[in-house]
């Protein structure tokens, strides 16, 4: 087994990871974004087609 073995494993470990928790963080800031859009910026005039 040589050195290179070693890095591309570590590679093929650490890349998956680092995509997950960017994706954990991603969807945490767009729910709390949701959430936070969500608790009262919702307004809606007589025109409106959908009453909120």
């Amino acid at each position: 087994m040589s050195a290179a073995t070693w890095i591309w494993g570590t590679t093929e470990t650490l890349v998956p990871i680092a995509l997950l928790v960017a994706g954990y963080w991603f969807s945490g800031r767009l729910a709390r974004r949701r959430a936070a859009a969500a608790q009262g910026t919702v307004t809606s005039s007589p025109g409106d087609l959908v009453q909120a």
